[in-house]
């Protein structure tokens, strides 16, 4: 038992130095093993135990993994039912992938938030407090039944901005759930506006009467409130999570297209009143864009004030918005006015969120780090001519006539001209490496890129 606890010891002290050296010398590391210097030691065998403890179900009737990953699909409820999907060898498959910390099968999002050490924000973490190695039930559920909302915030897709009650899961569905439901620990609830699925409804109404143990967290954007809400959220176990992204009726109404400031005001007081009462918690999930990134620490002192925890998402999409598009000198201007601040930690919420405000700097940080690379490479400009002339020298002789051909027919109708910011076809980094990466843009055809690029690959190889 000493020697075991020594080599724990020991690993444990030089984890922790390799996360120093990281940030001293400004490294990034792809590792697992420092993501887990923020985890407790009990969780450290595996990165993530969604595959084993979750399942996610989404709006086009998918089951997943977990809400962060949209590509590994278990099965749908189409053409399976939930027994034959936990059993599968798909589900399976990643569970074996997470215990050797592969992130290749759909698990990006977690793997670069590993890589810019934005740690407290990981969604893993969501599924390391229900221990259950062999167990074939899910102990958590996350529900994204419909995309039906009532708002239209600019950063979502617009494919997102449904104002529809369609969905593909039945009441078949729903009762083929009920045997899990009374196993679930926890149940995350995603929309749309959560309030506004009839099908949660009834889910929620058989979990209070069956299971009330179980956490029923919403994720809202407050500006939905009835009685009827205001019943099943005094008879159940309920915590919410509320979006806010500015506390300035202006930017808020920008933000929350549809919304009034005043009535989320006016709800977000009930909400807080009803917590105290049921003495449950509110978190506050924001979104940090360019529009209101100056707004987020007024809003960690406001989450501060009020005992709500504060979690920070990641907003890729569209570029206009998202923080990792900025110029460096934007993003340091940024970094700069986040570390002025200092949080006062008077209890565990403000110690929550300082950590979690911390970690938002280290994601802003990995944004920069990628910002002053990519404004530091070369880019060289290439004319059609010029580019076909260049591979004509590199392919090989046997061969020449027939790539050749085949170039000239991939090349006509793209755009050769490099540009530094926003690259539409072609990216030379170096002349002497000649590494190439193709995009579809404009009218180029997708057949005839994949093309090209074969045609590059199989030359530069003979040189």
């Amino acid at each position: 038992m000493q020697i075991r606890i020594f080599f724990i010891v020991i690993q444990s002290f030089l984890l922790r130095m390799a996360v120093l050296l990281r940030r001293l010398f400004g490294l990034r590391s792809i590792s697992a093993l420092e993501y887990n210097q923020f985890r407790a030691s009990f969780y450290r065998k595996q990165v993530c135990f969604a595959a084993e403890r979750n399942l996610f179900f989404s709006h086009n009737g998918d089951m997943l993994p977990c809400c962060f990953n949209r590509e590994f699909v278990f099965g749908d409820v189409d053409s399976q039912k939930i027994p034959g999907v936990l059993s599968g060898e798909r589900r399976r498959t990643l569970a074996e992938k997470l215990r050797n910390n592969d992130f290749s099968s759909g698990c990006e999002v977690c793997h670069k938030k590993i890589e810019t050490c934005d740690y407290r924000s990981i969604g893993a973490r969501v599924y390391d407090f229900f221990h259950a190695p062999t167990n074939p039930m899910p102990l958590i559920m996350e529900f994204e039944l419909s995309q039906n909302c009532n708002l239209d915030c600019i950063m979502c897709p617009p494919e997102l901005h449904a104002h529809s009650r369609s969905t593909v899961y039945n009441e078949e569905f729903l009762d083929g759930l009920k045997p899990y439901l009374l196993k679930l620990k926890k149940a995350r609830f995603f929309g749309g506006e959560p309030f506004l699925i009839q099908e949660y409804y009834a889910i929620w109404d058989f979990l209070i009467t069956n299971n009330k143990t179980c956490l029923n967290l919403v994720q809202t954007n407050g500006t939905v409130l009835s009685q009827r809400i205001k019943d099943i959220l005094t008879n159940g176990n309920f915590a919410l999570s509320i979006s806010v992204d500015s506390l300035q009726k202006e930017m808020y109404e920008k933000i929350r297209a549809g919304a009034h400031f005043e009535q989320f005001q006016e709800n977000l007081n009930w909400f807080f009143d009803h917590t105290k009462r049921k003495k449950t918690y509110i978190n506050f999930a924001i979104c940090p864009m360019t529009v209101n990134a100056k707004e987020i620490p007024e809003i960690v002192r406001f989450a501060n004030n009020l005992g709500a925890r504060v979690n920070f998402n990641t907003v890729d999409f569209p570029k206009t918005l998202s923080l990792k598009h900025l110029p460096s000198s934007e993003l340091k201007e940024i970094i700069l006015l986040y570390k002025t601040e200092e949080f006062k930690s008077r209890n565990s919420v403000a110690r929550y969120n300082a950590q979690h405000f911390r970690s938002l700097i280290s994601r802003i940080e990995g944004y920069f780090r990628d910002a002053i690379s990519n404004e530091q490479e070369v880019r060289v400009s290439f004319t059609k001519a010029e580019l076909l002339e260049l591979l004509q020298r590199k392919l090989p002789h046997t061969a020449e006539d027939a790539l050749l051909d085949k170039l000239k027919l991939a090349v006509d109708g793209l755009k050769m001209e490099i540009k530094l910011r926003e690259t539409d076809v072609l990216q030379i980094n170096s002349v002497e490496s000649l590494v190439f990466e193709a995009w579809v843009a404009g009218n180029a055809n997708a057949a005839l890129i994949e093309k090209f690029s074969a045609i590059i690959l199989y030359g530069f190889q003979e040189m």
